[in-house]
């Protein structure tokens, strides 16, 4: 769930990033000085058209897309996964596990693993090699 805390701290974010004043940011969404700042005190939010504008002028993440890479990242983090070396087969496996409950996290990372390393049979016993 994004709160109001979420979104204003975003539109506050997005300014201080493009070095604008309230109103020269409101002139660059159409809207006036009053909205932006109802918006970064949390009064009012703008609309979701106006959250993808800010977005795509900063470059950062929605406010809900941050909160979801952060707990993607936090699964990785449990699964002992270096985001750097994540292939897509295990991307896809993050996702399925992020579903899993935490008990049984440890079986869905061995699971992952037969994915990054090729050597390795589903039981997780390495192969002999000849």
């Amino acid at each position: 769930m994004v709160t109001d805390l979420d979104i204003s701290g975003f539109v506050k974010s997005v300014r201080e990033k493009l070095a604008l004043t309230q109103e020269q940011l409101a002139e660059k969404l159409g809207c006036t000085k009053g909205n932006v700042s109802a918006w970064e005190r949390g009064h009012h939010q703008p609309s979701y058209s106006q959250l993808c504008d800010l977005s795509s002028m900063s470059g950062l993440p929605l406010p809900h897309e941050q909160k979801s890479n952060n707990k993607i990242r936090d699964t990785l983090d449990s699964l002992g996964i270096d985001p750097e070396t994540l292939s897509m087969e295990q991307a896809e496996l993050v996702k399925a596990v992020m579903q899993v409950p935490d008990s049984r996290r440890g079986d869905a990372k061995k699971i992952i693993n037969v994915f990054s390393n090729t050597d390795d049979k589903p039981d997780g016993k390495k192969e002999e090699t000849k």
